[in-house]
């Protein structure tokens, strides 16, 4: 999905042949992107990657899928590498950039999972999509929904994807943070907005001290 790009992009994707199909035309955000690409998809899963991502290796789509997967397993959860640079995060840049993935409680903490380690079943989305609410943080938002259904996932011993740090996510303004309140308040109650506030503003804090 390509939202008329004036860069060479359009370009490339004129290159492409099938299996590989493109759309290029105005959105809403990267989000509102994803849900036209899910519309279009024909696949059992879905995977989605941004255009400073790639794939770990040319073997990892076989790594995933080489072993029989339960019909009632939903989500696959993987770990990624950040292509970190000197002046990136200390949180980005531990376990050597590496991302363990975490699907449990702490989800309510901080987005534990990330999203190019992902792949969704399609028929998740017949009943969800990325809400265009959240700018920055809609796939978290989705996440902690499936949480909260309790689906079945299967946790993948591979590093899916090498990712870029300069995504939108990364900017660590008060927005994404305000986003995250929100987020977290809607899925849960509005009495544990309090607690929530408190767990966010010092995650803020933190980052801006540079102590995460």
């Amino acid at each position: 999905m390509d939202a008329q790009s004036t860069d060479g992009t359009l370009a490339f994707l004129e290159t492409l042949q099938p299996p590989f199909y493109w759309t290029s035309e105005a959105d809403n955000g990267i989000y509102d992107a994803m849900n036209k690409g899910i519309k279009k998809a024909k696949g059992q899963w879905l995977y989605f990657i941004g255009a400073d991502d790639q794939l770990a290796d040319d073997e990892v789509l076989t790594r995933v899928f080489e072993n029989a997967i339960a019909d009632a397993v939903e989500l696959l959860i993987g770990s990624i590498k950040y292509d970190f640079k000197a002046n990136d995060a200390r949180l980005v840049k531990q376990n050597n950039g590496v991302f363990v993935p975490k699907w449990s409680s702490k989800l309510w903490l901080k987005h534990t999972v990330h999203h190019q380690g992902l792949f969704y079943k399609h028929s998740l989305f017949k009943a969800l999509q990325y809400d265009l609410n959240y700018k920055i943080l809609s796939d978290y938002n989705l996440n902690l929904k499936l949480y909260n259904k309790q689906i079945q996932v299967k946790h993948l011993n591979t590093i899916v994807a090498i990712c870029g740090t300069d995504g939108v996510s990364k900017t660590y303004t008060w927005k994404l943070y305000a986003e995250d309140l929100r987020l977290k308040t809607e899925n849960s109650s509005v009495l544990l907005q309090p607690v929530f506030f408190v767990i966010v503003f010092l995650k803020f804090t933190l980052k801006k001290l540079k102590l995460i």
